[in-house]
């Protein structure tokens, strides 16, 4: 059974996927200049980007199309989806603290959100 909520899971997914490349780049200015040359989506996280810039390069290991820890959220929900049929509470929380948990499948940064949710749980 697939939830009405795929497809709106899948669409986050892509999303997140596009933004890799600048994904915590806050500087309006060069942003713009990457668009002018190269434009703003699946583009190769690369250092010289965030050179001088506000923002941070939590993903220089990552290839363009990959996804953050936020498409991996997405990912997760719809391998729950798939498995479940529709969301269960308990069950996504204890497949999320596996996934990115210490020695979970995840590899990647873990931000402050997902650190605290990892503790909450």
């Amino acid at each position: 059974m697939k939830s009405p909520n795929s497809a709106a899971i899948f669409g986050a997914l892509v999303a997140d996927a596009a933004a890799l490349g600048l994904h915590w780049l806050y500087n309006p200015a060069r942003i713009a200049e990457i668009e002018a040359t190269r434009g703003l989506v699946f583009l190769q996280p690369d250092p010289d980007n965030y050179s001088g810039a506000k923002g941070y390069l939590a993903h220089g290991g990552k290839l363009a199309g990959e996804s953050t820890g936020y498409g991996e959220v997405c990912l997760l929900m719809l391998k729950h989806l798939a498995k479940h049929g529709s969301f269960n509470r308990i069950e996504y929380q204890t497949e999320y603290r596996t996934h990115f948990g210490p020695g979970g499948a995840f590899v990647g940064y873990v931000d402050s959100p997902t650190r605290l949710t990892l503790r909450t749980l």
